[in-house]
């Protein structure tokens, strides 16, 4: 016969462990809801557990759940069962888990019995990355387990997958806390500047533009109204320009939306411009103390070796996972600090590869990757994209002390920026005469610049440049004296190339 449920399994979205059976079966299906078998020992074991009430009927069982966070259905959502006694399945259809996890707060998963542990490994394990507790059947069949031995047993429900991290963690904080700037406020618009600044830019640097930053923008309205080109040059040296783009956005619609005050509820910031869960998680817990999670690539590194977690850090998956095991040990009273030591930790003492200093981690004790000898091989993390070459030659136009500049269009790298000409790269001084004559320059001296390589996400430049003096200016370009080069905001990337490096 085909067994399949005819009820969705129960979650919520605050919903934080999952207990698997293995598959609609005839018997324990019978009465309309899992677990329902008048004999089935499940929800006293689970009463006791929670120190609650005995739930009877179907309302108080799903209440019961609701109260204790707590998901439930099979690993096999339907299946075809030959005779009454669950002896052989055929037509397996596994349940979505993943569907389940991202739809909650899913931090740990448990199977009851040992079927639903052994179908839960063949069919679920490998695709979630997510190892199930094995718990015992509550089954009366199952006569090695009294009462008071599944109650010892399904105990480990009530322990949190972090708990044990949690105050070494916040001790250790407590006394090596780093002394930031941005935290000694608590006005969510500095918290989100910093935060904005600091995503792929190392501290050290953040430092040196932070606060110059706040004093030519103080507030939500100032930096929705500034002018692209003077937040630019703020911007500049800082790399990553749609960080700002994104900044200026998201101010306008704070006071479109917000009349000029920064929300306080997260999922109206994660829906601003450039802000993901990360940045979320950080301005709620760091500013209005709200037990949201914070993960970064420092949070994930920490979490994976203390858990010993060999799951990919790149996928979209495993920081839901990490998030979710995160928020299970995250309070009012704790976010703030439990985050920023998250990312304190992994920026000083949980380096990347070798360069970890486990002797120093307050975690070092109970760290699974630290007592295994895998803090060198966590967290996996696939081979870095190939990235894409692109050659070119960089033009400083000088003409009676003015130099030629234009706009980067509206769209694509770099966009809004002001850069210097630029040509196809050229290996001799005669491709550049050749491009001047062909661009109606008439050329009085060329002189040839370093080579440079600049760095992007997915794309590296190698440049030469050359220095043209020209006896003629052209409508193509805007020209600027040296001293007014400052006012413009340049890439990094071009930069290297300016007439204020230069040395004469």
């Amino acid at each position: 016969m085909q067994a399949k449920h005819e009820f969705p399994p129960f979650v919520l979205e605050d919903s934080t462990l999952l207990i698997l059976g293995s598959f609609p079966s005839v018997k324990s299906r019978e009465l309309g809801f899992y677990y329902m078998h008048k004999q089935n020992r499940f929800w006293k074991v689970l009463a006791k557990v929670f120190e609650d009430e005995y739930p009877s009927s179907i309302d108080e069982k799903k209440e019961f759940l609701k109260k204790h966070k707590i998901a439930l259905y099979d690993v096999i959502d339907s299946c075809e069962i030959v005779g009454s006694k669950d002896a052989t399945i055929k037509k397996v259809v596994p349940t979505k888990l993943d569907r389940l996890i991202l739809q909650s707060q899913i931090a740990r998963i448990y199977t009851t019995g040992n079927k639903a542990q052994e179908l839960y490994q063949k069919y679920q394990e490998k695709e979630l990355e997510m190892p199930a507790i094995a718990l015992p059947s509550t089954s009366a069949l199952n006569a090695a387990y009294q009462e008071e031995d599944l109650e010892k047993a399904y105990s480990v429900l009530k322990e949190k997958v972090l708990e044990k991290m949690v105050a070494p963690l916040l001790l250790w904080y407590q006394n090596s806390k780093r002394d930031l700037p941005w935290r000694k406020t608590k006005d969510p618009y500095a918290i989100w500047i910093s935060e904005i600044m600091l995503q792929q830019t190392r501290v050290d640097k953040v430092l040196l533009y932070y606060q110059r930053f706040l004093t030519l923008f103080p507030n939500i309205v100032s930096l929705a109204n500034a002018s692209e080109d003077r937040l630019f040059k703020t911007w500049e040296g800082l790399g990553y320009y749609t960080r700002a783009k994104n900044l200026k956005k998201a101010a306008q619609v704070i006071v479109e939306k917000y009349q000029g005050i920064f929300p306080r509820e997260y999922e109206k910031i994660l829906s601003l411009p450039g802000v993901g869960s990360y940045t979320a998680g950080a301005i709620t817990s760091i500013a209005f103390h709200e037990p949201n999670p914070a993960v970064d690539g420092n949070a994930l590194r920490v979490i994976s070796r203390y858990l010993g977690l060999f799951e990919e850090i790149t996928h979209s998956f495993t920081k839901v996972k990490m998030e979710h095991r995160i928020k299970e040990v995250l309070t009012s009273s704790n976010a703030k600090e439990f985050n920023q030591a998250i990312m304190d930790l992994g920026a000083t003492i949980c380096l990347p590869n070798s360069n970890a200093k486990c002797y120093l981690c307050p975690l070092m004790e109970s760290c699974k990757a630290y007592q295994n000898d895998w803090v060198h091989l966590l967290p996996v993390k696939t081979k870095k994209i190939v990235k894409r070459h692109e050659k070119k030659t960089i033009l400083i136009l000088e003409c009676q002390g003015k130099y030629a500049l234009l706009k980067r269009p509206d769209k694509g790298l770099l966009s809004g920026l002001y850069q210097f000409p630029e040509m196809s790269y050229a290996k001799e001084k005669e491709d550049v005469l050749f491009w001047c004559k062909n661009n109606n320059y008439s050329v009085l001296s060329i002189e040839q610049l370093p080579i440079k390589k600049h760095v992007f996400t997915h794309l590296v430049w190698e440049m030469n440049g050359y220095f043209v003096k020209v006896l003629n200016q052209s409508d193509t370009f805007i020209w600027v004296s040296q001293d007014e080069l400052n006012h413009y905001s340049i890439p990094t990337a071009y930069s290297y190339y300016s007439p204020n490096k230069r040395t004469n």
